[in-house]
């Protein structure tokens, strides 16, 4: 029986964890001795980068979805801890506001580096990306 195998060197660039079966290494070890028990069939695609940037629109719907699913909570929460009264005139105390919006950036931002995207943006397929190297933020 006749085998090829056609791989692309991307598969660096997939990070599956720790304890995860299907580790780098493995597929470079693969690769390797495959090369070597049949080095004329083993063929490396070419890298074409595809990125489709999100229009205004679908990014406009993803941060409205996030505004019920982070800042909602975090609502909630300043509401229990400074009271309700707070939540209706923010006159009463302003540092609840700012906490409010320290709280919705440091999750935001942590959702960013973390996952590459926030719950609004996960439910609409978007990632956030390097703009030099379209990679993950955290790599």
């Amino acid at each position: 029986m006749k085998t090829g195998l056609i791989t692309s060197n991307t598969y660096q660039n997939h990070n599956t964890g720790e304890g995860h079966p299907e580790q780098i290494n493995r597929v470079s070890v693969i690769l390797e001795n495959f090369k070597k028990k049949n080095n004329k069939k083993v063929y490396t695609a070419k890298e074409t980068l595809s990125v489709e940037y999100a229009g205004f629109w679908i990014r406009f719907l993803a941060i409205m979805m996030d505004t019920f699913m982070i800042i909602t909570p975090i609502g909630v929460i300043i509401g229990i801890v400074f009271g309700y009264e707070t939540l209706k005139d923010p006159d009463n105390n302003v540092w609840a506001g700012v906490i409010q919006i320290l709280l919705y950036s440091i999750v935001t931002l942590s959702m960013w580096y973390k996952f590459d995207q926030t719950p609004g943006k996960k439910a609409l397929h978007l990632y956030i990306v390097n703009a030099k190297t379209f990679k993950n933020l955290s790599d």
